[in-house]
């Protein structure tokens, strides 16, 4: 019931067992005893909390739900395979099928010792893959959004791989073969481990580690031939940051300013994974981008976020360089959520106390603090 409630979405996955209990039920009325007053009285124990639950929302605002509904994008079969190296864990073409052939060996285990549970199985998400399929909710085209919507169906692969290990271990020990399950499940995950996406992830520095481009995906091909696919041009970076990549990964902080807090729109991860040096996100602040920042100091202690009108605090931070982006609505392109604001005011700042901007062109003003 709360998983309808938190996500409406999931409605035909809880509800599918108790109508496969029904049929089941009224199948066996015909043959003999059977349990079809108990599993209406379950269903209703199910309905009034759901109706309880549900109602309100529902009635005081019924288009948030709706508006939802038919506004997806075809999927694409990349967008596919994401979703499986999200369920998989790994950015490794070759391992994610190896593990997907592991769980599909599982399920056909599976099906041979217990067929009606893989029926089960495959009645209950295949009701769940085709209510998604012509609900066609918003974003269900992007990856993380198909993997959410799906996201029950991961126990049932893991389910699939532990069966296979166990049926392998079985097979070996009847062989008088060495065999241990625990170790077989510690290599596979030490495989998983270093072919998945938390070895990129915590590389060091990097300061964006939530970004759309890491949760996305894990398989960098896949994640290139999607942008290809929509348009996305590999980024043309400013020259400052090939003069910042020359420089020892790691040996300079730098302070970035303005900010579009949208994942998917946070250029600045682009930059330092070509640069490799430290990055902080700076706050104009003076009411320029209120939309995208809060106000710094009291209760709000943000380790990797600076007022850039603070020379004080940005000196004693360490940084080497503040760089601003002149015209960040004009260099992300296509968002009307963003509006110009001119930053003359800081500039003229900057050069009091640092001296004149270090490089500067049409799209960054950079000045060398320390």
């Amino acid at each position: 019931v709360l998983g309808i409630w938190l996500l409406p979405v999931y409605g035909p996955l809880v509800l599918a067992p108790w109508a496969f209990l029904f049929v089941e039920s009224l199948a066996r009325r015909a043959r003999g005893p059977h349990t079809t007053g108990s599993v209406l009285l379950l269903g209703l124990a199910l309905a009034v909390p759901l109706l309880a639950l549900l109602a309100p929302p529902l009635l005081n605002d019924l288009d948030s739900l709706t508006g939802k509904i038919s506004g997806g994008e075809p999927i694409h079969w990349l967008v596919v395979l994401q979703v499986a190296d999200l369920f998989t864990g790994t950015g490794d073409a070759r391992l994610r099928w190896v593990v997907l052939a592991i769980a599909l060996g599982g399920a056909l285990l599976t099906a041979r010792r217990s067929p009606s549970l893989v029926g089960y199985l495959a009645l209950v998400f295949g009701v769940q893959l085709a209510a998604l399929l012509v609900a066609n909710p918003v974003l269900i085209h992007s990856s993380i959004t198909l993997a959410r919507y799906l996201l029950p169906l991961q126990p049932v692969l893991l389910l699939g791989v532990a069966v296979a290990l166990g049926s392998c271990d079985a097979w070996l020990g009847r062989g008088r073969l060495p065999a241990s399950l625990p170790l077989s499940a510690l290599v596979l995950s030490a495989v998983l481990f270093a072919r998945g996406p938390l070895p990129s992830l915590l590389e060091r520095p990097n300061s964006f580690t939530n970004h759309a481009w890491h949760q996305y995906g894990y398989d960098g091909a896949l994640k290139a031939g999607l942008a290809r696919m929509w348009g996305r041009r590999k980024p043309d970076l400013p020259a400052f940051f090939g003069e910042l990549a020359e420089r020892d990964p790691g040996s300079l902080r730098v302070l970035e300013a303005p900010w579009f807090t949208p994942w998917h729109r946070v250029k600045m991860r682009e930059s330092q994974a070509f640069h490799h040096q430290h990055v902080s996100v700076g706050f104009v602040g003076r009411g320029l981008n209120p939309g995208h920042e809060l106000p710094l100091g009291g209760e709000f202690r943000l380790r990797s976020f600076v007022d850039v009108g603070d020379h004080d605090e940005v000196v004693q931070r360490g940084f080497d360089y503040v760089v601003f982006h002149n015209n960040l609505k004009r260099e992300l392109k296509h968002n009307d959520h963003l509006r110009f604001f001119r930053l003359d005011e800081h500039f003229e700042e900057y050069e009091q106390r640092f001296g004149p901007p270090v490089f500067k062109d049409r799209r960054l003003t950079v000045f060398a603090v320390r």
